[in-house]
């Protein structure tokens, strides 16, 4: 199945907006969002709202320390993304192949376990 890495909040906000985070189920993706990602970027949700990403199927990734570093270390090599789009491409990269997942809301990536 395909993954999609969400490491912005404004597509969320958006769908929750059109009272749409329902649908986000019915989609043939695999949506993931890591830990960092929701904490920061998603702090306007409230409990009802990830009660509904998580029935949607939403998944919650955390970072291990290791790719926490990995993240910090790719500032060096693409020191325009933020913190919230490295964590995602580090993310992506630990579930497969990476090469669709750099700043944008949605991105995707095959080959996710």
């Amino acid at each position: 199945m395909t993954c999609v890495f969400v490491n912005d909040a404004s597509c969320l906000i958006d769908l929750r907006k059109g009272g749409l985070l329902e649908v986000l189920g019915a989609l043939p993706y695999r949506l993931v969002v890591p830990l960092p990602v929701r904490e920061s970027e998603m702090l306007t949700f409230a409990e009802q709202d990830w009660q509904t990403l998580d029935s949607a199927g939403l998944e919650i990734c955390d970072l291990t320390p290791r790719e926490v570093q990995e993240a910090i270390a790719v500032k060096a090599q693409h020191s325009t993304l933020s913190a919230n789009d490295r964590f995602c491409l580090v993310a992506a990269r630990s579930q497969g192949d990476s090469s669709n997942c750099l700043p944008c809301a949605f991105r995707k990536t095959e080959k996710c376990r």
